[in-house]
């Protein structure tokens, strides 16, 4: 009868949650020797997120990778309630930003909102994205477009651009329909040239005049390339990333790899360039440092994924 009572609770919380996750989760947290209790409670995190109809997709990953790197339980919940956070900031300006439009009144794309949490973790603000989306004029707005364009205002915000600069240009460039990698390539590659753009703020405006001719990242920057701007790019800080990348944590992404349309081929393309350009833009670090026993460090467990807007 005991071992029934001490059962009967991790599944009632789990019940909703994905069972292969689950069964995941509890094999690494036993593997790492850590009490079934403390495991229980992010799931029940994990089941409250849920419950106020946010994807759980993020937040199982998320804690699959601490506990894979070595990361305890109480130092994986304050990532996971930012996480939570941003999760719920993300689907609030979704909704504002998207009131009124065909289909989307409820914010509840979950891409969407996955994109646009991770955009705030990485420094945009609430306030920042609303600016996006007045800068991109009056239509229709795509909830996936406009996370995405958060998303490339934070890498152009990485590398030192005001944001003042960067919002006119990530807006037109969603006027002029961007698609979500190209958003992706304009803030990788104006991130790269952060010193020149920060040097010379008329390149900013050059490349916000190409982008209004309709012009793609991949043309204006091989542009650059060819005429010799643009070299701020290169250089030792480029071999470092590229070092770095090997470092990254390959997150989970449960059940991806099966009935995958053509559109679903090209979003995964994206996330797993995505995760390759993650490990290079933050020097291979995460939200988790390897603990060493638990001793000694910073207790936070917080890298750049912690609430800072």
């Amino acid at each position: 009868m005991s071992l029934v009572m001490a059962v009967v609770p991790q599944v009632s919380q789990a019940a909703s949650l994905p069972a292969k996750d689950v069964q995941d989760i509890n094999q690494l947290g036993q593997a790492r020797g850590h009490a079934p209790e403390s495991i229980n409670r992010l799931l029940e995190h994990a089941q409250q997120a849920i419950d106020q109809g946010l994807p759980e997709r993020p937040i199982m990953n998320k804690i699959k990778e601490g506990l894979a790197k070595g990361a305890s339980p109480e130092r994986i919940q304050p990532v996971v309630r930012d996480m939570v956070g941003n999760l719920r900031d993300a689907r609030e300006v979704l909704r504002d930003a998207t009131s009124g439009s065909a289909g989307q009144e409820g914010g509840g794309n979950s891409r969407a909102t996955e994109v646009m949490a991770e955009a705030l973790s990485r420094g945009v603000t609430v306030d920042e994205v609303r600016s996006l989306g007045r800068s991109r004029g009056q239509g229709q707005v795509d909830q996936e477009a406009l996370a995405f364009g958060a998303k490339g205002l934070a890498l152009t915000k990485e590398g030192g651009v005001p944001v003042a600069d960067a919002i006119p240009v990530v807006g037109e460039a969603l006027r002029q329909g961007f698609r979500s990698k190209e958003l992706l390539d304009l803030g990788r590659e104006i991130k790269k040239r952060g010193n020149e753009f920060r040097a010379d703020r008329n390149r900013i405006q050059d490349i916000k005049k190409a982008v209004e001719r309709g012009e793609r990242p991949d043309k204006i920057f091989d542009r650059d390339r060819q005429s010799g701007s643009g070299r701020g790019g290169g250089g030792r800080e480029s071999r470092r990333e590229d070092r770095d990348s090997s470092k990254e944590f390959d997150r989970e992404r449960s059940g991806e790899k099966d009935n995958r349309s053509g559109g679903d081929r090209d979003r995964n393309r994206i996330e797993s360039r995505d995760r390759i350009d993650r490990g290079r833009e933050s020097g291979g670090n995460s939200d988790f440092q390897r603990d060493r026993g638990d001793r000694g460090g910073d207790s936070s467990g917080r890298g750049r994924g912690g609430r800072n807007d």
